[in-house]
């Protein structure tokens, strides 16, 4: 009987050993998920922060479009007042060749009327 309650004893202490090392391991395995849920958590911040700079970005890209459109337009716009601008130059060009032309026909025309004293 006395074997019999050794083993009983050693079984006991097996199994308790076996129960406390189970919990340990229970333990472990609770830590690394606390410690798994913080990373998702900062991984889930990470990513939301991410989201707002590319939403950040695609607001910035916009507004640089409409801004370069203007660019655009105003520089078109430049270009074609330039454009009349060359026009009316011209035409003052040649305004100015038709005056000289004309004040040497007036001259020309006085002058048959000079007499000489």
């Amino acid at each position: 009987m006395a074997k019999s309650v050794r083993e009983q004893a050693a079984g006991g202490r097996q199994i308790r050993n076996a129960v406390e090392g189970m919990n340990r391991i229970m333990q472990e395995v609770s830590q690394a998920a606390r410690e798994q849920a913080a990373g998702s958590k900062q991984i889930t911040g990470a990513v939301d922060s991410m989201n707002h700079m590319t939403q950040q970005v695609t607001v910035a890209t916009s507004e640089q479009k409409r801004g370069g459109d203007l660019v655009v337009k105003s520089t078109e716009n430049i270009n074609s007042i330039a454009r009349e601008n060359l026009v009316a130059v011209e035409q003052m060009a040649k305004a100015s060749e038709d005056m000289i032309d004309q004040a040497e026909r007036l001259k020309r025309a006085v002058s048959l009327f000079r007499t000489d004293d």
